[in-house]
């Protein structure tokens, strides 16, 4: 999967025959190599939070399809996230 995630993402790439010269980049490999998630521990129910903001059942869970909230804690910043 990460393979032809990598040959979907790339960038300047063009195959070398239809312009007669060599492939974008001096024939480097040009695009994407890593990707990496960070998903915090904490969260909240989604089926919670529609019963305490008094929204209807499902608006959350079925209508924007979302199971959990997750939340970073009181120790974590944009900068530890990175």
């Amino acid at each position: 999967m990460f393979a032809t995630l990598q040959r979907s993402l790339s960038l300047g790439r063009r195959d070398s025959s239809s312009s007669g010269g060599p492939p974008a980049g001096g024939g480097k490999n040009v695009g994407i190599l890593a990707i990496e998630v960070y998903t915090p521990r904490t969260y909240v129910a989604q089926s919670s939070l529609e019963a305490h903001s008094g929204v209807s059942p499902g608006r959350y869970t079925l209508g924007l399809g979302q199971d959990a909230l997750a939340v970073t804690g009181d120790a974590e910043d944009v900068n530890s996230l990175s």
